[in-house]
């Protein structure tokens, strides 16, 4: 059987410019779906759907996903639904799968929706029987068609698939949405003609709990011990001259961390992840400090447990990679290098500075705009300049260049160039 990166030869991709776009990809949704609640609403540049997305009292109708699209957010369908011409399924070609051409055609054949995803994936959205998905939902998702590192296709009987006019970023966009109103209601032989062309394989028992388990031993943290002097550890540790209280209540004044330290959060493993990097910022990415500040200080905000499985990018720096991640010079200070390199340039320049003479003078971008830094940020970074003693405190607002010279902006240069790919993104703390 010969092997290709074929595509399903859909219309070239363009861009979603105007509502009216919108409205046609929606109109053809109503061919298959008509007034049916079968959307879900979907972040902005984003994959993952809100907090509660797969709630069948918050699917979307077509109209309602018509008005999420034209406030810039995505859209996706929901899989394992039943609709009144069967249940939903769906078949995702990755952008580097290599598929024999025979299994494309099947495929596209049997499409009541298809589209292309500018990264070159190609996706399309089946309608089956209960026996048909119930089958299906036997084998595992991930196809393998040779003997690689990634899966060259996948078979999603749950979930939800992100649709066009969706995108979530220049190089994954969603478009060239085909519809076939015609296309058959797959029954269990037609189905299990298809996969005998698809090397699939069966799940065991205890495919996803052994998963689960698994990784929750390889992530979880010590508890932190009832005998813990949480005080006295944050003097003797955390860098700074402010007390505990004093940081966490510095901590909060940040907009961003009041909204997820009081539970308002979209989506429940995102806004675990966000606030345990707003703690790690604050208080010196310290492993004791960030448990004890999750298991002591916010336990009415954990409802359930803590996900570690889902936050394996960050858990890598907090828990496993300390030493690394408290010497990132961008992380640990919670001060972006745009703030860093425009207030050494000024101090350097002026040898004395006030805060209010800086606020005038230092900008950021915001969107499409530049907008000048709020007081306390600039407070910060002079509080942090002052503890690495690279500037002196005169009184309560005037401060005096000690170290920064013409080398120092050098080397500070080169420390952007070094980390831009890396950059951290929040310039307001």
């Amino acid at each position: 059987m010969t092997q290709s990166n074929t595509n399903f030869n859909l219309p070239e991709l363009k861009d979603y410019d105007s509502k009216s776009e919108i409205s046609r990809d929606i109109e053809k949704y109503k061919q298959i779906f008509g007034q049916k609640a079968v959307f879900t609403s979907v972040k902005p540049g984003e994959k993952a759907g809100f907090k509660g997305w797969n709630d069948p009292d918050k699917l979307l109708t077509p109209d309602k996903a018509e008005y999420v699209l034209n406030r810039n957010r995505n859209i996706g369908i929901a899989l394992g639904l039943q609709t009144d011409r069967g249940y939903t399924v769906g078949i995702d070609k990755e952008s580097y799968g290599k598929v024999p051409n025979d299994v494309i055609e099947q495929i596209r054949e049997c499409s009541v929706i298809g589209f292309n995803s500018q990264s070159g994936g190609n996706n399309h959205i089946l309608t089956v029987t209960k026996e048909s998905i119930e089958y299906l939902d036997r084998f595992k998702e991930k196809v393998y068609f040779a003997d690689n590192d990634k899966h060259d296709l996948e078979i999603l009987t749950s979930g939800h698939c992100i649709v066009p006019p969706s995108r979530i970023d220049e190089d994954h966009r969603y478009d060239s949405l085909k519809v076939d109103p015609q296309a058959p209601t797959l029954d269990i032989d037609s189905i299990r003609d298809i996969l005998g062309d698809i090397p699939v394989s069966k799940k065991n028992e205890g495919d996803r709990s052994t998963k689960s388990e698994k990784t929750s031993r390889e992530l979880e943290i010590d508890t932190i011990p009832d005998s813990f002097n949480h005080r006295e550890y944050f003097k003797n540790n955390i860098p700074g001259n402010d007390s505990y209280l004093e940081r966490l209540n510095t901590m909060l004044q940040n907009d961003a961390v009041a909204e997820l330290w009081h539970g308002n959060y979209e989506d429940r493993s995102k806004g675990e992840l966000q606030l345990r990097s707003y703690v790690a910022w604050y208080f010196n990415a310290d492993t004791k400090m960030v448990q004890y500040i999750f298991e002591e200080e916010l336990p009415n905000w954990r409802e359930e447990p803590l996900k570690y499985e889902l936050n394996q990018h960050h858990a890598k720096d907090v828990i496993t990679d300390i030493e690394n991640y408290i010497n990132r010079p961008y992380y640990t200070t919670g001060i972006s290098f745009t703030l860093w390199n425009q207030l050494a340039k000024k101090v350097h320049e002026n040898d004395t500075v006030t805060v209010n003479e800086l606020q005038d003078r230092l900008v950021r971008a915001e969107g499409d705009s530049v907008v000048p830094y709020k007081q306390r940020t600039i407070q910060y970074a002079l509080q942090i300049f002052v503890q690495k003693d690279i500037i002196n405190r005169k009184s309560n607002s005037v401060y005096e260049n000690k170290r920064i010279d013409e080398e120092y902006l050098n080397k500070l240069n080169d420390l952007i160039d070094e980390h831009k790919s890396t950059k951290i993104v929040y310039d307001n703390v």
